[in-house]
């Protein structure tokens, strides 16, 4: 979601939601926790360039993204 968002020159705010998609076999609910740790991480994502050059030969994503900018 992302990567679309900035491939497609937009740098609003924006929203991405995180979620599951299958439960563990038997289970009726999910509970989660540590919400604020998770904020707190992507806040402070960042990628080295040892990252950034597998991302550039993994083809997987258009040069000058803002994503894969050194």
């Amino acid at each position: 979601m992302l990567y679309g968002h900035f491939h497609h020159g937009m740098d609003a705010p924006a929203v991405f939601e995180l979620f599951v998609r299958k439960l563990p076999a038997g289970r009726k609910f999910l509970m989660v926790a540590g919400l604020e740790q998770l904020v707190e991480n992507l806040e402070n994502l960042h990628f080295g360039a040892e990252e950034l050059d597998w991302v550039r030969r993994s083809g997987r994503f258009v040069a000058g993204c803002l994503l894969i900018r050194a």
